[in-house]
């Protein structure tokens, strides 16, 4: 809605005018009326108008000049003179500052302001339409640019062409490449929609801090949630040029913190020639040499070996009583222990700078299990086991890794309307934990009972006390619950299901899954299928 801003010393016109023209209607806001020029311009210069409508002569600044600073401040202003005086050289001095429309308070009429406001809207949505066709054509051929440099920066680090070397390289200059990670992608994009628009918000912030350094970078979108800069020097033994450059980075990565909320990793190769540069940006692009590093750092890995994985079987022994631990914390909701045990998880792969690609892995394995393990909760899936592997593997930092599996099971258990969450005692926990392990068996009260060391009809009269419902009841409503899972991920027939879930009779699983959802099995899974559930 555009503001209008109305100027006369005439103070029962301004009240007229306020009063007589209907300014929602015309989708315009009344912003500020005032008696002088001077006052305008002392408000406009807080809060510039859209449109102002304004008399020539009055104290203190007269409507010429007010118009002429306006205008210097916003030169698409629109304006409008409403004045007694009908001098040619007011209307020509009018016209000088781009003036359209000139009005005489004598022959007023409020239908003839309407027609002025809806002309100053209509050039306003006009020009405003302008500016966006040119900015967007301005951003598609930035777009075009980046992604032909792209293009080429690809195939150089590659091995696969030199056009980057002839076409936007200095030959006589020498370059440090900076690899540039955004920490934690997937949330940061979220705040920004998509991708493109997280990208173009980056390089703004980062382009102004290179700017206002003086300093000649090239920067490079190279992939989802990594760009490269490459800072551009003379090699001169004159100058410590990585301090220069830890500079110019610690300032965008602190701009980027306060203006996107967003964190940035930097890590800083080898200064090298065009020739060299290559093996250059390829040792920055080696996973093993940056997963360990931190999130929101500056880091220079130039030379640093990791020294691999241990033993298969060592890594095996020594995780087992970690993924152990997990789930079962997990399933006792033990938030304290989760934390701690991932803590474990993380400084033991640290200590021992285990190979990136087994600990991405070994935590996918340990989420799939503890997903396994809590499918008797009737649990919303939040993530299916290709989304699980395609987010681990794509994560840079061991960080990112730790954060996003601590994430994954956190939404699992707020997902989770599993009866256990209402259970204190130990020997409850223990049995909803059974269950949870042989969902898909066929197992009676009785040989959980056994499992636990109990009496059976204590154990009975246990559970239904702590949970507030029988044993059996909720064994019927955890297989349910296992079943929509199945329905939905899986192309098993209803039989299959069934038997998969221990029930020998269909026809009771049917009626059973029919109690606890209203549905068949067979309307649940088409429901699915049409988005209806």
């Amino acid at each position: 809605m555009y503001k209008v801003m109305l100027v006369d010393d005439d103070f029962p016109m301004i009240e007229y005018l306020s009063e007589a023209i209907d300014w929602k209607t015309l989708g315009l806001k009344l912003m500020s009326t005032h008696e002088n020029g001077l006052a305008a311009f002392e408000s406009a210069m807080e809060e510039l108008p859209d449109i102002l409508i304004t008399d020539i002569g009055m104290p203190r600044m007269d409507g010429i000049e007010l118009i002429e600073k306006l205008k210097q401040l916003n030169d698409d202003i629109q304006i409008a003179i409403i004045s007694c005086h009908n001098e040619f050289s007011y209307a020509q001095k009018a016209l000088k500052l781009n003036v359209q429309d000139y009005l005489l308070k004598e022959s007023l009429d409020i239908n003839d302001v309407e027609e002025i406001l809806i002309k100053c809207k209509a050039r306003l949505d006009t020009e405003n339409k302008q500016i966006k066709e040119r900015e967007h054509l301005q951003y598609q051929i930035k777009q075009s640019n980046d992604m032909q440099l792209q293009k080429l920066f690809k195939q150089f680090v590659k091995g696969v062409s030199k056009q980057l070397i002839n076409n936007n390289l200095n030959q006589s200059k020498s370059y440090i490449p900076i690899l540039f990670l955004i920490n934690q992608f997937y949330q940061a994009q979220n705040k920004y929609i998509t991708e493109d628009t997280l990208h173009y918000a980056i390089r703004n912030v980062t382009e102004e801090m290179i700017s206002q350094m003086k300093e000649v970078c090239i920067y490079v979108h190279y992939e989802a949630n990594k760009c490269f800069l490459l800072y551009e020097n003379d090699h001169s033994i004159k100058i410590d040029y990585y301090k220069v450059v830890h500079q110019l980075l610690k300032k965008i990565q602190t701009e980027i913190n306060r203006l996107l909320n967003i964190n940035i990793t930097f890590i800083i190769g080898d200064n090298s020639n065009v020739n060299k540069l290559n093996k250059s940006v390829n040792q920055l692009l080696s996973r093993e040499k940056v997963f360990y590093l931190n999130k929101n750092t500056i880091s220079t890995i130039s030379g640093r070996e990791l020294r691999g994985a241990m033993v298969q079987s060592n890594i095996e022994q020594d995780l087992r009583n970690i993924i152990s631990q997990l789930k079962q914390a997990v399933f006792h909701k033990d938030i304290e222990t989760i934390e701690r045990e991932l803590l474990q998880f993380r400084t033991y792969c640290v200590h021992h700078q285990i190979n990136s690609g087994y600990v991405k892995e070994t935590m996918i394995r340990i989420l799939l299990e503890v997903k396994e393990e809590m499918k008797a909760a009737p649990i919303a899936s939040a993530y299916y086991k290709e989304s699980i592997q395609n987010d681990i593997l794509f994560f840079d930092l061991v960080d990112e890794v730790i954060e996003y599996v601590k994430k994954y099971i956190y939404k699992l258990l707020q997902q989770s309307n599993s009866f256990c969450s209402r259970a204190n005692h130990k020997d409850v926990l223990n049995a909803c934990y059974y269950v949870s392990r042989n969902i898909e068996s066929k197992f009676s009260l009785e040989e959980v009972a056994d499992h636990l060391f109990l009496n059976a009809s204590y154990f009975s009269r246990l559970f239904k006390k702590e949970m507030n419902i029988t044993f059996i009841e909720y064994v019927k409503q955890a297989k349910v619950e296992r079943a929509k899972e199945l329905l939905k991920l899986s192309n098993a027939t209803i039989g299959a299901i069934s038997e998969r879930l221990g029930y020998d009779n269909q026809s009771y699983f049917i009626k059973i899954f029919k109690k606890y959802t209203g549905y068949t099995p067979y309307e649940f899974r088409q429901n699915y299928l049409k988005g209806v559930i």
